[in-house]
């Protein structure tokens, strides 16, 4: 095992300050996008059931 850690080639702080920034800017837009589906979806609904009468 210990053979198989020294063969790892571990990033630099710039690379894992980078892919981090990465990963969270990332979140955020794709949860952006399913809260603003989900409000889209919301208000179909209400008005799928005000037409009926539900």
């Amino acid at each position: 095992m210990k053979s198989e850690l020294k063969k790892v080639v571990w990033p630099d702080r710039k690379t894992v300050v980078k892919n981090t920034g990465t990963v969270l800017l990332c979140s955020l837009v794709i949860g952006a996008c399913i809260w603003i589906f989900d409000g889209v979806a919301y208000s179909a609904v209400q008005m799928i059931l005000s037409v009926f009468g539900a």
